[in-house]
């Protein structure tokens, strides 16, 4: 797989992965390995990007829309380090909380909300068009204000709509 392939994996599968996570509870699997195993990968996959870019390789994608929203994403050093940064602390987070998400009656909710963030930043960090960097800062913004108030005590609903 070329650098582009990994960028444009690297953005798309943290929301694949969120998308699946709620249903392999159904499947019998436990919701924080699965989320484990995809911020993993994320992570494997920034880092093969990162890999090319210190090479000199730069991913370039491009889609043209109208009203100046054209996707448009770029891989190079500085996005793919940042890239990896934001994954592998991701990988480090969903480790350490399934200590205390495992008791609670929503936690395919917790980690659908971490993975739709991963995406969120891997998309932001890869950006180039300013149209979508506001996008992906509000769906971070969004997960923030979701993750924040996860435990919905009275409390807890008021420093993530402080946070929002």
């Amino acid at each position: 797989m070329n650098i582009t392939g990994l960028l444009l994996v690297s953005i798309l599968f943290p929301f694949l992965a969120a998308v699946l996570v709620p249903l392999t509870r159904r499947l019998g699997a436990d919701e924080g390995r699965t989320a484990l195993f995809a911020a993993g990968l994320t992570f494997v996959l920034c880092f093969l990007t990162a890999l090319y870019a210190r090479a000199g390789f730069t991913g370039d994608i491009f889609v043209a829309m109208p009203l100046g929203l054209s996707a448009h994403f770029a891989g190079d050093g500085v996005s793919a380090f940042m890239a990896c940064a934001a994954s592998f602390l991701s990988f480090i987070i969903m480790y350490y909380s399934q200590g205390y998400i495992k008791d609670s009656g929503h936690k395919a909710e917790y980690y659908a909300a971490c993975m739709v963030f991963l995406g969120a930043m891997t998309g932001l960090v890869y950006s180039v068009n300013l149209a979508w960097i506001f996008v992906f800062w509000e769906i971070t913004a969004i997960c923030s204000w979701r993750l924040v108030g996860y435990f919905r005590a009275k409390a807890d609903v008021a420093k993530a709509n402080k946070t929002f």
